[in-house]
């Protein structure tokens, strides 16, 4: 057992870090907090040139009686000067006022991407026709499916009564409506004419037209038998349906109010349209 004893500790305080280890220790080092101190390498450096250079590319200033921040964010490259004068040079201008209401006034974030990716306005179009292309084609795929469904759904009802079942039509009926507006209102904002939303509810009258005049056919019931029953086997059980046996559908009242709304939905949706086109 060793027995140790300080009789005194004398404890200085600097600004100075020490390292024992070193062949000189009281050298300053990089990061010790002092001016001797310095960062000095050239990665240091580069990284307090380009905080500078992050720092002028802000834009900060006050205006109006209801005082508002203004504050635009600049592309980097060229002057100060010349890009606050055009909105060219800006990638972000936003306003925030005193009870904390952001604004955005301005963007062109998308310019400067698609200037550094070396892409020109007629390749971004090229690109966005082939998303609008992939996106239509999804949302119709998923539009004809709902219409199908409702369709079946109202049918089977039609053929023997069961409120579940007419629960599922009424679903697929509004998925159907409000996914053809959603369609007909993607194809307004990528071509901005009034004919492509009216060619999409026109897919979905002729639908609804083409069902009726096909209602007739033997061979349309049983396909649309043989899809009822892969599609509510479900309730096979409450529909009175032993294992097997193919769920019955009939065209009657629910299925024709169905297909009605949809020529009517269709007939209103061109209408206004038209008188929005004609304004």
């Amino acid at each position: 057992m060793v027995d140790v004893r300080l009789h005194d500790i004398n404890v200085v305080t600097d600004l100075d870090q020490h390292d024992p280890n070193s062949s000189t220790p009281d050298e300053p080092v990089e990061y010790d907090g002092t001016v001797t101190g310095q960062i000095t390498s050239e990665a240091s450096i580069s990284q307090g040139d380009d905080l500078s250079s992050a720092g002028e590319l802000v834009v900060i200033w006050w205006e109006g009686w209801w005082p508002t921040l203004h504050i635009e964010i600049l592309k980097p490259g060229g002057s100060v000067a010349t890009q606050i004068t055009g909105q060219e040079g800006i990638l972000v201008y936003l306003t925030v006022d005193i009870i904390g209401s952001v604004n955005i006034v301005d963007g062109f974030i998308l310019d400067w991407v698609l200037d550094l990716l070396n892409i020109s306005d007629a390749q971004w179009q090229i690109l966005m026709g082939v998303m609008f292309l992939i996106t239509g084609s999804i949302i119709g795929y998923v539009l004809t499916k709902f219409f199908m469904a409702a369709l079946l759904a109202f049918m089977v009802v039609d053929a023997s009564f069961n409120s579940g079942v007419l629960g599922v039509g009424i679903g697929f009926a509004i998925l159907t409506l409000v996914t053809t507006w959603k369609l007909s209102d993607l194809v307004y904002q990528q071509r901005q004419q009034y004919d492509a939303p009216v060619i999409v509810w026109l897919v979905l009258m002729m639908m609804a037209f083409n069902t009726f005049r096909r209602r007739g056919s033997a061979d349309f019931r049983e396909d649309l038998k043989d899809k009822a029953s892969d599609l509510f086997m479900f309730a096979a059980e409450m529909l009175g349906y032993s294992s097997g046996t193919k769920i019955g559908v009939l065209f009657g009242r629910f299925t024709y109010i169905f297909l009605g709304a949809c020529i009517a939905a269709s007939a209103l949706a061109i209408l206004s349209i038209w008188n929005e086109a004609g304004k």
